[in-house]
C-alpha cells in the first residue's frame, strides 16, 4: 500500500515546500524621495520649460527632463508660479509649432499657378485652329 500524503505547515500543494513568508519588517519600502525633497532641480525645471517652449508635448518634455508626466502635472497643481511659467512656455511652444508648420507648407503656398486659356494668334479662346 502506498504511503498517504498528509500536508503539514511546512509543505504546500504537491508536497513542495512553502515559500518563506516575509514579515512586514523584512519587506523593503517602496522607493520614495526623502521628506521635503521632490526631485525637481533647477536644471530639470529649465529642461522641461525649454522643451515646452520648443513645442514639445508635456509627455515629451517630461521625458527630456527626466521626470514623469504625472510629476509635472502634480507640480503644476501645487506650485502656482510653476503653473504660470508652464502656461507661458506652452504658449510659446504653440507659436513655435505653428511656425514650423508654416515652414513646411511654405513652398507649396508660394507656387501659385495661373491657368490661362491658350488662344491661337488672334483667335478666340477655346476654338480649334485650322489644320494647315
Amino acid at each position: 500500500m502506498p504511503p498517504t500524503y498528509t500536508p503539514d505547515a511546512r509543505t504546500g500543494p504537491g508536497g513542495l515546500p512553502r515559500p518563506a513568508e516575509r514579515s512586514p519588517a523584512a519587506t523593503p519600502p517602496a522607493h520614495r524621495m526623502p521628506p521635503g525633497r521632490t526631485g525637481w532641480t533647477p536644471a530639470r525645471t529649465e529642461a522641461l520649460l525649454a522643451a515646452l517652449r520648443r513645442g514639445d508635448t508635456v509627455a515629451e518634455a517630461a521625458g527630456r527632463a527626466g521626470v514623469s508626466k504625472e510629476a509635472v502635472y502634480k507640480r503644476r497643481r501645487r506650485d502656482p508660479a510653476f503653473a504660470e511659467l508652464m502656461v507661458e512656455a506652452q504658449g510659446l511652444g504653440l507659436r513655435a509649432r505653428a511656425r514650423l508648420r508654416e515652414r513646411r507648407r511654405a513652398p507649396f503656398r508660394t507656387m501659385s499657378y495661373r491657368l490661362v486659356r491658350r488662344t491661337d494668334a488672334g483667335g478666340a479662346a477655346g476654338q480649334d485652329r485650322a489644320a494647315p
